[in-house]
């Protein structure tokens, strides 16, 4: 990686044929800044800021080579390391160029067979890196085809490409391709040129909406980057675009140019994206209108939004930056009628201007407001460009589908702290402490750059919560991020007041993120069309265990929020939330049973608790697990909005069970035996058991055994609460008791009446009490 601009100047060898271009190619000195081009490119940018000289342009006629004539020695490619190209003409020879030079192994693909050379290529195992070179050309249109069906591959082979840094080389034509490759080969000299331009992130939100604090761009010219300024990260945002300001910024080189904000694929962040121009036209000519001729969207100040300048219709080719990301929406689509009419996606539209590579989506993308140091992160922590990409796709998951973020570009671009050094700072200390669930890190960070990066050594981070905390009443710790794409990283911005300590600790602790065990969230979600089926008589319980609901929907929510990410608040204030929502749920069901058994004097039948309508009955051959009668009937119906119920009954034993029936909500299994009767001075033993052995849901329930209506005088032990955990099988011993004579010695249902997760079930046994 240079570290100065003491690189030689780049030469681009024109030449007039395929056959002219592989012969320069062959005779191109390695790392001396030659490189061939076909014919002479339209566009010559981004092989240095527009303000220098720019690249030497020679006829390959006249060119010499550096090297006396002498053409290089060959040198063995890398196996791992794959430049695969379309076999076709113009392709093959640029691709074979790339190959060479680099040492990366050359394979074409067969038109009529890609698919099954493409799977065998990556079926091979052990590979570094993957460039597609593909044509976006046919005949002398544009083509977007083999983009498309390149970016199906990947998604359909998600599995073999992850991790890989891998990325497609195109161009709208041979003369485009060849100067992509060519940025390529002379890439050392294009980053020392680019090396003392800022980074810049351009933002069509403000910048503290983003909770982004990176110093904003001067409009002034002249201001240096470096350490001093923000370690050249700098940011222009809403309110830049809302002026003329941004549109003077938009003409300084940038080491890198990151877009965020709302766009198409032919118009972004307020036109400053503006994709209306063909390729054709020049990107500084004036353009009046947009695609297909209809208006701008901003024709005038004003006439879109009040507060909102005419849309600036700066071409992305006009950008002078090597890098560019478009976090913006199908930036890289491919599917766009207007490829007809010349007119590509804004990705390929950079790719012909300044970039040696795009980072862009062809899908809407979604981001979060801090997610933007993930794009700072994954560039500075990673080799190469490739890499950086493979690991922003792993760290958004939610961005969109498979692979929200491609890359136009050669894979092994450098990135990297030696490329963008002022960045972010190391811990000059690091204490590590590992336990079996748990990491704490002790850092000594320095606060002089504009991040601190701090490797967490562990896996698994996106489901885990980090808590970052310090002792430092004078700093200002005011952005956190986790990268969870391995390996998992945080980055944190520090400031202090001027004069104070150059270094400060943080005290790092992570930990498994808080969850609700799996069936609650869906059952609080439930509970308010539940409850509506219950009976006048339940009334009493059912604002508790709505609370209850409401309160785990809301721990839901923040363990969402805090998994996979940072926080400066104290752990305990995040990890008791899920245990204090689980036992608030449990106390509510509680209650609810409570109320219900208020009404056993007159008989805990079902209608008597919940509402039932439509039912629908017919014997099955089942037997009475009771007395082994057969058949049985079995009745279902509805009761209320969001629940169907299931009754079993048999001709002896009247009603064994009554429980929801519905494929979406497994329940666990209940069963209850015991005697069939009891006589005074006896006491029986009841089983109850509640089997979660096949399911992976977690239950809260609230139950009771005891016999209904009066006279019996039967004595019941008081109702039990508890938590059934996947898997688990919970038996409940109950003993029944009568110790003197009942008033009216007779039968009656011995209920076993039970609310597990905001649902009522019951069991019935009918038993004799005797009077002797």
């Amino acid at each position: 990686m240079p570290e100065s601009l003491d690189a030689p100047a780049i030469r681009l060898i024109c030449c007039d044929s395929l056959e002219t271009y592989a012969r320069v190619a062959a005779s191109c000195s390695r790392g001396q800044g030659e490189a061939p081009v076909l014919g002479r490119p339209p566009l010559a940018r981004g092989f240095g800021p527009a303000v220098g000289p720019g690249p030497q342009l020679v006829d390959a006629s006249q060119w010499e080579p550096q090297n006396s004539g002498e053409a290089p020695s060959a040198l063995p490619p890398s196996p791992g390391r794959l430049c695969v190209a379309l076999d076709e003409p113009s392709c093959r020879v640029i691709a074979g160029c790339l190959a060479a030079a680099t040492q990366r192994e050359l394979a074409l693909l067969d038109p009529a067979d890609w698919v099954a050379q493409l799977e065998a290529l990556l079926g091979r195992g052990e590979l570094e890196s993957l460039t597609l070179v593909l044509p976006l050309w046919s005949g002398a249109g544009l083509d977007p085809s083999w983009l498309g069906r390149a970016l199906g591959f990947a998604r359909t082979h998600e599995r073999a490409l992850a991790g890989l840094p891998w990325g497609i080389l195109a161009a709208s034509d041979p003369t485009r391709l060849s100067v992509v490759v060519a940025k390529s080969l002379v890439q050392h000299q294009i980053i020392a040129a680019y090396a003392e331009a800022p980074a810049v992130m351009f933002a069509a939100a403000t910048a503290e909406a983003l909770d982004c604090r990176l110093a904003t761009l001067d409009a002034d010219a002249g201001e240096p980057a470096g350490e001093d300024s923000g370690g050249g990260l700098r940011v222009i945002d809403h309110r830049h675009l809302r002026s003329a300001t941004a549109r003077v910024l938009a003409r300084r080189a940038a080491s890198l140019l990151y877009f965020r904000g709302h766009g198409r694929f032919y118009c972004g962040l307020e036109g400053h994206l503006c994709g209306a121009r063909p390729l054709s036209v020049a990107p500084e000519a004036p353009i009046e209108r947009c695609l297909d001729g209809l208006s701008c969207a901003s024709p005038r100040d004003g006439s879109y939004d009040v507060d909102l300048r005419a849309f600036p219709r700066i071409d992305p080719r006009s950008y002078d930056t090597p890098l560019m990301v478009l976090d913006s929406c199908a930036a890289g689509g491919w599917s766009s009628p207007d490829w007809e009419q010349g007119i590509p996606s804004l990705a390929i539209l950079a790719l012909s201007g300044a970039p040696s590579g795009v980072v862009c989506g062809d899908y809407v993308t979604i981001a979060t407001p801090l997610s933007h140091v993930e794009v700072f992160a994954v560039l500075h922590s990673s080799a190469n460009l490739g890499e950086a990409v493979s690991r922003l796709n792993r760290a958004r998951p939610q961005a969109v589908a498979e692979f929200p973020y491609f890359l136009l570009g050669d894979p092994e671009l450098p990135v990297g702290p030696g490329r963008w050094p002022g960045w972010a700072a190391e811990p000059v200390e690091l204490a590590r402490q590992q336990g079996p669930m748990s990491q704490h890190i002790r850092a000594r960070v320095p606060v002089d750059r504009p991040f601190v990066r701090v490797p967490l050594g562990i896996q698994g981070a996106h489901a885990a919560t980090t808590f970052v905390r310090h002792a430092d009443p004078g700093l200002d710790l005011h952005t956190l991020h986790l990268l969870t794409s391995d390996p998992p990283e945080l980055w944190v911005a520090l400031e202090r007041p001027a004069g104070g300590d150059d270094l400060a600790t943080l005290d790092i602790l992570t930990v498994p993120a808080p969850r609700l065990p799996a069936g609650l969230l869906e059952a609080a979600v439930l509970t308010p069309l539940r409850v509506r089926a219950w009976t006048e008589a339940l009334s009493p319980g059912v604002e508790p265990l709505l609370a209850a609901a409401a309160n785990l929907e809301r721990v839901e929510q923040l363990c969402s929020q805090v998994e996979g990410r940072a926080l400066t608040m104290e752990p305990r204030e995040i990890l008791a939330c899920v245990p204090s929502a689980r036992d608030l749920w449990l106390r509510a069901h509680a209650g609810a049973l409570a109320h219900a058994l208020t009404l056993a004097p007159k008989g805990l039948w079902p209608n008597s608790l919940w509402k039932g309508t439509n039912y629908a009955g017919s014997t099955i051959a089942d037997a009475c697990p009771h007395c082994g009668v057969s058949p049985t009937l079995r009745r279902e119906y509805d009761s209320g909005p969001a629940l169907r119920r299931r009754q079993w009954e048999c001709v002896a034993c009247a009603l064994i069970l009554d429980r929801p029936v519905m494929p979406t909500m497994p329940m666990p299994e209940l069963s209850v035996t015991m005697p069939t009767s009891i006589a005074p001075g006896q006491t029986i033993t009841a089983t109850l058991v509640l089997d979660n052995s096949a399911l992976a849901h977690h239950f809260a329930v609230a139950g009771a055994l005891l016999f209904d209506r009066k006279g019996h005088g039967v004595a019941a032990p008081p109702p039990f609460s508890f938590e059934l955990h996947p898997g688990a099988t919970h038996t409940e011993t109950i003993e029944l008791s009568l110790d003197g004579l009942p008033d009216i010695a007779h039968r009656y249902y011995a209920r076993a009446l039970l609310l597990v997760n905001g649902v009522w079930m019951m069991a019935t046994r009918l038993v004799t009490v005797r009077a002797s």
